[in-house]
């Protein structure tokens, strides 16, 4: 299983080694450093609310919704203004 962080160059594995990890399933498939790339901004948005005391629960929450967002074409900024918006109108516990 080539996710479970093990030695990805053996037999029947994809081969690539760390340095080439794999595509993302999906149309087209996902460069892994562009994803963390497009998620970036997300999760620095997460930490400035950590910093700020909100209860670490609810900022892996919103964090964890605007990454999904993010997967589905939402720039960072878009995401993390809906997810805001979500809080305020009360879908966050």
């Amino acid at each position: 299983m080539p996710w479970d962080h093990g030695d990805w160059g053996g037999p029947g594995d994809w081969g690539g080694g760390w340095d080439r990890p794999p595509m993302t399933p999906g149309p087209g498939g996902q460069q892994p450093r562009r994803i963390i790339q497009m998620v970036e901004p997300v999760a620095q948005h997460g930490l400035r609310e950590l910093q700020r005391g909100v209860n670490p629960m609810h900022v892996m929450r919103e964090v964890a919704a605007a990454g999904y967002l993010v997967g589905t074409g939402f720039t960072a900024n878009q995401a993390v203004q809906m997810v805001e918006q979500w809080e305020h109108m009360g879908f966050f516990p």
